[in-house]
């Protein structure tokens, strides 16, 4: 099972390097049901995965876009502050303050666990839909109106929250609204996100390591492992990426999302 679980790492770097997102969403489910990893382990953990492979995409796309740095500082001072506190603060309520167990019905027993994994397989069917719907181009003719930085913190805001859940870097957040609220190309869009994503991923795995009252101890070799094996996949997808199209390959993707989402309903709720 642990080498189906490596092998799929491969598949998430894959995935990465192909679509420039979403396949870290397929981390954790990865972690939980195919490594033997606590939930909320399993989410701290991923926070490290989805750091360290989006760094390695965004300075591959900084190396090939130099040109956009300054759009990549400027947006992350909008989204990154709010993000990161929010994601630490949830985090630190999950771990700290929330009992292993909630409530009792009967003889079903709803744990912290149980309702995490819940909350993470609802947000995978919402980034299964952004991929499966198919991307509406926009009208170049109107004005689109530029996002207010209030709003742009409102989005960083629901980004920490996603992030702190479920150890989403929440990718399908922010890229929608650099396109529509900043007007920004799409593939300069994935890129500025890219580095949104490690940043915050990075800044809450590490809030979480040292807010955490109970022993913090990573298993730093599988962790390191794992992200490995990922950042090659991110190189292979990259080669692909030159003669798959994404446009074709992302609803694919979307339905195998769909289907682990349901997959990881039906097996939280049977295990009741």
């Amino acid at each position: 099972m642990y080498i189906l679980g490596y092998f799929f790492s491969l598949l998430i770097g894959i995935a990465l390097g192909i679509l420039g997102g979403g396949g870290a969403i397929l981390a954790v489910p990865i972690m939980v049901f195919l490594m033997g990893i606590d939930e909320i382990a399993a989410t701290g953990y991923s926070l490290f995965v989805v750091g360290a492979t989006s760094l390695v995409g965004a300075i591959t796309y900084l190396y090939q876009h130099p040109e956009d740095s300054k759009c990549i500082g400027k947006t992350a001072i909008s989204f990154a502050p709010p993000t990161i506190i929010v994601g630490i603060s949830v985090r630190n309520i999950i771990k700290n303050y929330l009992p292993d167990i909630l409530f009792q019905i009967g003889e079903i027993t709803i744990t912290k666990g149980f309702v995490v994994m819940t909350l993470f397989a609802l947000i995978m069917l919402i980034v299964a839909k952004t991929m499966i719907a198919p991307n509406k181009p926009l009208k170049t003719d109107i004005e689109i109106p530029i996002y207010s930085r209030v709003k742009m913190m409102f989005q960083g805001i629901k980004v920490g929250i996603v992030a702190g859940i479920a150890g989403a870097g929440g990718g399908f957040l922010i890229t929608p609204v650099l396109v529509k609220g900043l007007k920004l190309p799409m593939k300069t869009a994935v890129g500025v996100s890219l580095w949104i994503i490690s940043a915050n991923s990075w800044c809450i795995f590490l809030g979480d390591w040292m807010f955490s009252k109970k022993a913090f101890a990573p298993d730093w070799s599988f962790l390191l492992l794992f992200s490995a094996i990922s950042i090659i996949g991110i190189f292979i997808g990259n080669h692909f990426a030159k003669v798959i199209s994404n446009e074709k390959l992302k609803p694919s993707f979307g339905y195998f999302v769909l289907i682990m989402a349901v997959f990881i309903i039906v097996s939280e709720v049977w295990t009741r």
